[in-house]
């Protein structure tokens, strides 16, 4: 069973009824994705049931804006209407929300309150917005970046030195590199209410950083959870990651509802020999090319998005031909590493026949 399957058959027993686990992270790590302005407060005196939410939620938007999102938005939506009215989520509480976007920034986190003694540290990962990604390949030449800056600030501004409660961080994909760099960075004193951190899916770090003191400190409470045909989760480094089973391949898997569940726990499986050769192939990217270089193809790269006017990848997928001709006109003069980055990460934003026709107009077949 997938996800929602896992809320249908345990979404009527409470917290002390069955503990929390993996999955439960997971649901609350993907509820970052949604708009929760208007709804859910920006501080932590004012809070509101995940029930209640889900009612003002729906009552603000409707299906025509539900279709215009991204897969990973829609996604989340059809979770919240799984969960607003089962025993085990919908009586928990969310506050202290936060969302910053602009043309190179995407950063959303809140805060769930499970118990008097457990709090949930949610970050948003990319979501269908090209500033996202655009962030997200910075992450190859720079630290942190600016949504990590937020990360690590909304950590230690939630968390009370005198707090009495354990925190939890988890993020699906850019969340959960957002997670990992919040626990790395949380204040020493305040580190000690750190329980866990949760990374679905997420970047890693830069190769320098896995013998730093701050990686070390929260290695026993990190883990790092990918599917075994993934992309996103072995972008840089990593000592640990758990595979479990997807039911697509390449880019698709990371859509977390196509993990594999098996009873309450994930079905775990080994990596598939296509994404271990990814990872070393990127990595080998990473490390051949200094950091102004990586800096120059990714503004390189994303000059082309905003030349063509294109904001989301969403936006791309609706005019696709059209944009497709766009863009190969636009990197005609870039250099040859430049260019075929670009190509293959419009490849990763569309289904198979058309990375067939792109080929086709750039000369490959």
């Amino acid at each position: 069973m997938n996800l929602i399957g896992y809320i249908e058959k345990y979404g009527d027993l409470s917290f002390k009824e069955k503990e929390i686990n993996n999955i439960d992270y997971l649901v609350f790590g993907l509820l970052s994705y949604l708009d929760f302005d208007g709804i859910v407060s920006n501080n932590s005196k004012d809070k509101i049931t995940i029930g209640y939410a889900c009612h003002l939620y729906f009552s603000k938007y409707n299906e025509s804006y539900f279709r215009k999102q991204g897969i990973g938005i829609r996604s989340s939506i059809k979770l919240m209407k799984k969960i607003q009215y089962t025993e085990r989520y919908c009586n928990l509480e969310f506050y202290n929300y936060r969302y910053v976007c602009s043309r190179d920034i995407q950063f959303s986190a809140l805060t769930i309150d499970v118990s008097d003694d457990l709090k949930v540290i949610s970050y948003e990962g990319t979501d269908d917005l090209v500033a996202g990604w655009k962030e997200d390949f910075r992450m190859s030449y720079e630290f942190p970046v600016t949504a990590q800056k937020l990360a690590i600030k909304y950590a230690n501004d939630t968390i009370s030195v005198f707090d009495k409660s354990k925190y939890v961080f988890c993020g699906h994909s850019k969340g959960g590199n957002l997670s990992l760099v919040a626990g790395m960075y949380l204040n020493p004193l305040k580190k000690r209410h750190l329980k866990h951190i949760y990374s679905f899916d997420g970047p890693g770090i830069m190769f320098k950083m896995l013998n730093s003191s701050r990686y070390k400190s929260i290695l026993n409470r990190y883990e790092h959870i990918v599917p075994n045909s993934s992309v996103f989760g072995l972008l840089f480094y990593d000592l640990k990651y758990t595979v479990v089973k997807s039911n697509q391949v390449g880019v698709l898997s990371h859509d977390a509802y196509t993990w594999q569940i098996k009873d309450d726990d994930f079905l775990y499986t080994t990596m598939k020999t296509g994404s271990k050769a990814f990872y070393k192939s990127f990595n080998d990217w990473v490390s051949k090319y200094n950091l102004k270089e990586r800096k120059n193809f990714t503004e390189q790269i994303f000059m082309v998005f905003e030349k063509c006017h294109i904001l989301s990848i969403s936006s791309f997928k609706e005019r696709k031909m059209e944009y497709i001709l766009d863009v190969i006109g636009e990197i005609k003069n870039m250099d040859d590493e430049a260019k075929g980055m670009m190509i293959e990460f419009i490849k990763m934003m569309l289904t198979e026949s058309k990375n067939m026709l792109i080929d086709k107009v750039i000369g490959k077949e």
